[in-house]
């Protein structure tokens, strides 16, 4: 079955009507099934969130204690055009 979602979050009709045509203890299964990865989704973002902080901190502290270069972007993006203008022939 193919289900056409709207990206608002709109349920289409049919879709819902369906589901509320279950047995309630389907519809609580359904729920407890749509509650679980509404969760892990959540936990998962909070976990990336925290590991992308971790990793600013560090690369922060990296520069700050002169552990990497620091490059110049305008000199850096001259230098990108003109290897791409010259291996492309452009």
């Amino acid at each position: 079955m193919s289900i056409a979602i709207d990206p608002g979050g709109a349920i289409p009709s049919n879709v819902l009507d369906t589901v509320l045509g279950l047995p309630s203890s389907v519809r609580e299964r359904l729920a407890e099934i749509l509650f679980d990865s509404v969760d892990q989704d959540a936990n998962e973002s909070a976990a990336l969130r925290e590991e992308w902080r971790a990793e600013f901190e560090k690369r922060i502290n990296d520069i700050e204690n002169g552990k990497v270069p620091l490059v110049d972007g305008r000199a850096t993006l001259a230098r990108l055009r003109k290897e791409v203008i010259e291996r492309h022939g452009l």
